[in-house]
């Protein structure tokens, strides 16, 4: 029906009450004959292309959010921007990588134009929403792609802090190859050295013990250390790494020492 509207001269830029043009309509059902009908309209400019509609979103954050690697090639194919930011500064590369659609993801990286280091309005990029789902994956390709792997301008925690956090054991090793800074502190004062020990992930504080300069006393929350950290939950094995490693067992936090934390 939709299609024998547009051939007797239905305006593609008409819009709904919701905002919503056909383009954005089709491409959020997901319709992709619609969309290929309405893109081949005299109306369909790529200012067209990029209009927005409910919360910003544009037809390529529809398609984004659909997996429709189809419905996205023919939108990027007329000019739709895939850095253009929905009203929470989510584009639709973020909604990709928060998908964990590599498919989808590598079309926007093959553009050239994605911005690697854009945040949104929570100071999230494309990198940390993809460690922070899970999608190692997608990770691996968005950091040989030249994603940063340090903390983000006014962002509470980096990459590597949501990786161990999240006991992503090969993404450790990539953002760790890649440099990313085994000492930062994130907003709570936590280190990825103190997260793996709060995490319990033996595997991943073996891992960053053996990174060079990394620093083993420390303070976290409460200017407690990672060693007293693992005393107070009992964890044994992590506590002889940390002394192995170097750590000292005579650091005091605020109101205890490693062993008063053992006791």
């Amino acid at each position: 029906m939709a299609d024998i509207l547009i051939a007797a001269g239905a305006a593609v830029t008409a819009r709904g009450k919701d905002g919503g043009t056909p383009l954005l309509v089709s491409a959020r059902s997901d319709d992709a004959a619609l969309v290929g009908s309405v893109l081949v309209c005299p109306g369909a400019t790529e200012d067209y292309v990029n209009s927005q509609g409910e919360n910003g979103n544009t037809s390529a954050h529809y398609a984004a959010a659909n997996g429709s690697v189809s419905v996205l090639a023919m939108l990027i194919e007329r000019g739709a921007d895939i850095r253009a930011p929905d009203w929470q500064r989510v584009t639709p590369t973020m909604v990709c990588c928060i998908r964990g659609d590599v498919a989808c993801t590598r079309l926007c990286l093959d553009t050239g134009r994605v911005d690697l280091e854009a945040i949104d309005a929570h100071c999230n990029t494309c990198l940390t929403y993809a460690i922070r789902h899970g999608h190692a994956a997608l990770a691996a390709m968005l950091m040989e792609a030249g994603a940063e792997v340090q903390v983000g301008k006014g962002a509470a925690q980096g990459p590597l802090h949501t990786a161990v956090e999240s006991g992503m054991t090969d993404t450790v090793v990539g953002l760790l190859t890649r440099g990313a800074d085994v000492n930062a502190a994130r907003a709570d004062h936590r280190t990825p050295l103190l997260l793996a020990v709060t995490s319990g992930r033996q595997d991943i504080l073996g891992l960053i013990l053996h990174q060079p300069g990394v620093a083993l006393d420390t303070p976290g929350p409460d200017n407690v250390p990672a060693l007293a950290w693992a005393c107070r939950t009992r964890q044994q094995t992590a506590a002889l790494s940390l002394i192995a490693a170097g750590a000292d067992p005579n650091r005091r936090s605020d109101r205890t020492t490693p062993l008063s934390s053992a006791a």
